[in-house]
């Protein structure tokens, strides 16, 4: 039941689709790893249940090949003491083409347009071929689901649905992850354009409020400190920046008392010395709304700015009409992401990478290396 349901609830966008049907797989997966390598799981079971036939290897094919068949165990099974004794009946001979992922990563023998597979190996071919059904199975389900149905009305399931795709969006960045978005030698007095070429639009927005205002509220200053900080600028810089706008409208002395501290602690220099972490689109998302005062610039911009300022801003990137339908569909429905998504591909055309945006840093590393990309 549960399956399901999460089909209905990631039916409606193709980047949903394509988000569900990658953790469909690596659940199903890890599943089939676990059951396998315990025994509790016959590799003929397997492709019986999933409705595909390929041939194990005769004896004259398997004795022929045997010394090749040997370099395709699992590492952990070649070096296993234990192991029995090889047989023909742990060898399955697929269709090249099915097998093109085995083929890449050199994990079959190709003899004659066949690919010889350990029966383990099996997993990603079954997985290929479970990941192609479900593809069809949302297609044809979309095409069923119309507006008419009115799903997300109902008060039944609208409510649980809408919240399984939030929870979605929600999920964190790892550390690594984070590690990799940081920038390359960001000169800090070039953060003009960098924040206009690069920047996500809830960071743009803050940028542009400091150089306006020359002071952000506290939320605000968290937002585009620690966003700043995850791009790699270091703590002298930072310092450097935050004070050069602050004392336009302040003496030194009142920065150095009142928000040096501050910028200092979100380095892990102050306090308890914990190493903050740049927030992510479900921090942003969440710490924002659309009445708050007009001196707060935090959150996300799909959702605290009104239709007009919103409009605005579409305009001024060259946004189609389409384009702009598109995006504010996504922010009525609160799915601030994809409305995100889409202006990154409004102001980046002709970008190919499939991608979710999660986080405002992931957002700006995307964005740099479209640009390097293209100057190459």
């Amino acid at each position: 039941v549960s399956h399901f349901a999460l089909r209905l609830a990631f039916l409606k966008h193709p980047d949903e689709q394509n988000w569900f049907i990658r953790q469909e797989g690596t659940l199903l997966r890890y599943r089939l790893e676990f059951l396998l390598k315990r025994g509790k799981l016959e590799t003929a079971k397997l492709l019986e249940g999933s409705g595909i036939e390929y041939p194990v290897m005769n004896a004259e094919t398997f004795n022929k090949f045997a010394a090749q068949l040997e370099n395709l165990l699992p590492f952990q099974v070649r070096k296993d003491p234990n192991r029995g004794t090889l047989s023909m009946n742990d060898y399955y001979i697929v269709p090249f083409e099915r097998a093109l992922d085995l083929v890449a990563r050199r994990k079959c023998l190709l003899v004659k347009g066949n690919a010889f597979v350990y029966k383990t190996d099996l997993i990603g071919i079954v997985l290929s071929h479970f990941q192609s059904h479900l593809e069809s199975s949302l297609a044809a389900a979309q095409g069923s689901v119309t507006p008419s149905t009115h799903v997300d009305e109902d008060d039944r399931i609208g409510v649980l649905l809408s919240q399984l795709t939030q929870r979605r969006f929600a999920s964190a960045a790892s550390t690594l992850e984070m590690s990799s978005w940081k920038g390359e030698n960001i000169d800090i007095n070039n953060l003009d354009a960098i924040a206009q070429r690069d920047f996500p639009l809830c960071m743009q927005h803050l940028h542009l409020q400091l150089r306006k205002q020359h002071k952000l509220k506290h939320m605000g200053r968290m937002q585009y400190g620690l966003f700043l900080k995850g791009l790699g600028i270091p703590l002298e810089d930072s310092l450097y920046f935050w004070k050069q706008e602050f004392t336009r409208v302040m003496s030194q002395k009142e920065f150095d008392q009142e928000y040096a501290y501050n910028i200092r602690h979100n380095y892990g220099q102050e306090g308890r010395r914990a190493d903050y972490t740049p927030y992510g689109c479900a921090k942003v998302i969440s710490s924002g709304t659309a009445d708050q005062p007009q001196d707060h610039a935090h959150g996300c911009p799909f959702k605290i700015f009104s239709q007009a300022q919103l409009t605005n801003q579409l305009q001024a990137v060259g946004a189609s009409m389409t384009d702009q339908t598109e995006i504010f569909q996504h922010a009525n429905e609160k799915r601030y992401q994809l409305a995100c998504k889409k202006y990154f591909e409004v102001t980046h055309p002709g970008c190919k990478k499939e991608f979710l945006i999660n986080h405002p840093n992931q957002y700006f590393k995307y964005s740099s290396q479209y640009h390097q990309d293209k100057q190459a």
